[in-house]
C-alpha cells in the first residue's frame, strides 16, 4: 500500500484529488496492518499445534505446496470403508475392553488362589507358598455377573454410537467428494490486483474507485485458497477412513 499512498498524495498535492482520497488509502493501510497482525497471531497458534503433532521446527517456516488434490477412487467404496483402519481399531478396542471385563469377572468368581513370596534372611533363602479357598457369599456370583453384563452393554452402546458416527463421516465425505467439482488449477487474482495498482499509480483510477475493486479481488483470491484447502481436507478425511492409508 505504500505505492498507493504515494500516488494518492502526489495526486492530492497536484490538486487532482481531494484530501479524503489520501485518507481512504491511509485507512486501508491501517486495516491491512491489523489483519496482518491477527494473521501472525493465528499463525503462531496454529504452528504451536503442529509442533505438538509432528517433527517440525519450533518457529514457523513456509510449508511446501501440497499440489493438486489427489483423486480418491470410489470403486467398491462400501467394502473398503468396512476394512478401514479406524473401524478396525474401534472394533479391536471394544473386544479388548470386553475381554478385560470378562477376565476381572473370572478373577472375582474364582474360589481358589495361590500366593507365594521369596526373601533372603542372612544366608538363608526363604520361599513361602500358600493356597487359599474362598467361600462365596450368597448372591455374590449373580451380582458380579450382573455388574459385568451392565458394563459390557454400556461399552457396546458406546461402540454402536461411535460406529454410527464413523459411518456418518464416511457417507458425508463420499457425498461431498462426489458432488465436488473436478480438480482444476485455482485461478490467480494477484495479476489483476497488480493491474489495478498500476492504474492507480498512473493516475487512471482514484483510490475511491480502486480500493473496492482491490478488496473484491482479494476476497476472490481468499475464496480460491479456501476451496483448495477444503478439497485437501476432504481428501485427507476420506483417506483416513480407507485401508490404503496404512499401505
Amino acid at each position: 500500500m505504500e505505492g498507493w499512498l504515494k500516488a494518492a498524495q502526489a495526486r492530492f498535492e497536484a490538486g487532482a484529488d481531494p484530501a479524503f482520497q489520501v485518507s481512504l488509502v491511509e485507512g486501508e493501510r491501517l486495516k491491512i496492518q491489523q489483519d496482518l497482525d491477527e494473521a501472525r497471531i493465528q499463525e503462531a497458534h496454529t504452528w504451536g499445534t503442529l509442533v505438538a503433532l509432528a517433527e517440525v521446527p519450533s518457529a514457523p517456516v513456509p510449508l511446501a505446496d501440497p499440489g493438486l488434490v489427489q483423486i480418491v477412487p470410489t470403486v467398491d467404496l462400501a467394502r473398503r470403508l468396512e476394512e478401514g483402519p479406524l473401524r478396525k481399531a474401534l472394533l479391536a478396542q471394544i473386544e479388548l475392553e470386553t475381554q478385560s471385563l470378562r477376565l476381572k469377572e473370572a478373577q472375582a468368581l474364582s474360589r481358589w488362589s495361590l500366593r507365594g513370596t521369596y526373601a533372603q534372611e542372612g544366608n538363608d533363602k526363604v520361599t513361602r507358598l500358600g493356597v487359599a479357598v474362598r467361600i462365596p457369599r450368597p448372591g455374590e456370583r449373580a451380582a458380579i455377573q450382573r455388574s459385568t453384563e451392565a458394563q459390557v452393554q454400556a461399552i457396546r452402546g458406546e461402540a454402536r454410537q461411535a460406529l454410527a458416527e464413523l459411518d456418518s463421516r464416511a457417507v458425508s465425505a463420499v457425498s461431498r467428494i462426489q458432488k465436488s467439482p473436478a480438480t482444476i488449477p485455482a485461478p490467480d487474482f494477484m495479476k489483476s490486483i497488480e493491474a489495478v495498482s498500476l492504474r492507480l499509480q498512473e493516475g487512471r483510477e482514484r483510490p475511491s474507485e480502486a480500493l473496492p475493486i482491490r478488496r473484491q479481488l482479494l476476497e476472490s483470491q481468499m475464496a480460491s485458497l479456501r476451496r483448495i484447502r477444503a478439497q485437501h481436507l476432504l481428501n485427507a478425511e476420506l483417506q483416513t477412513l480407507l485401508p490404503e492409508v496404512n499401505q
